[in-house]
């Protein structure tokens, strides 16, 4: 009987995880359009047993359900660098070093600046505008009015007119 259950909740979980993608021609990944995390890795919410849910990545439980179970500190690498995909053959096993070495190889590591941090308040123009204005000599406006007037810290205001961040511009 208990093995009945756990044949019947496995088959549930492959049927809800394959409603959960749809297969892309063009590039044979298997796009994810269920939930997904703020970086666009799709999420799948798996039950256990006493009602205790698992989350997981959903190119990890991909692997888990098509190939085997992942070894404890690997990876689920893309090879397509799809973070929606979930075809088990788009996704290799690896060390958190080879998936960083992947990811240089491939050209897609960048140390982002300016703008292209994701965390990033200001544009390259809102910067050389604080940098003119705080150079207009005495009686200019101080590190706290151009920190109110662009949104952020006196401390950021401080570091921008001064070259200590955004030095690249």
């Amino acid at each position: 009987m208990e093995n009945q259950q756990k044949n019947r909740r496995e088959k549930n979980i492959f049927l809800r995880f394959e409603s959960n993608f749809k297969f892309n021609a063009e590039n044979h990944c298997w796009e994810w359009f269920g939930p997904k995390d703020r970086n666009g890795y799709g999420v799948f919410f798996i039950k256990k047993e006493k009602g205790k849910t698992r989350r997981g990545f959903s190119h990890r439980v991909s692997y888990e359900l098509y190939r085997h179970k992942i070894p404890e500190g690997l990876l689920a690498c893309h090879i397509c660098d799809n973070p929606k995909c979930v075809n088990p053959d788009h996704i290799f096993l690896g060390t958190h070093k080879e998936n960083t070495m992947d990811m240089i190889k491939k050209g897609r590591s960048r140390n982002a600046r300016g703008e292209d941090a994701g965390h990033s308040k200001l544009s390259a123009k809102q910067v050389l505008e604080m940098r003119k204005l705080k150079t207009g000599g005495i009686g200019g406006p101080t590190y706290l009015n151009l920190a109110k007037a662009y949104g952020i810290s006196k401390n950021s205001a401080f570091l921008i007119i001064n070259r200590k961040s955004w030095i690249h511009i």
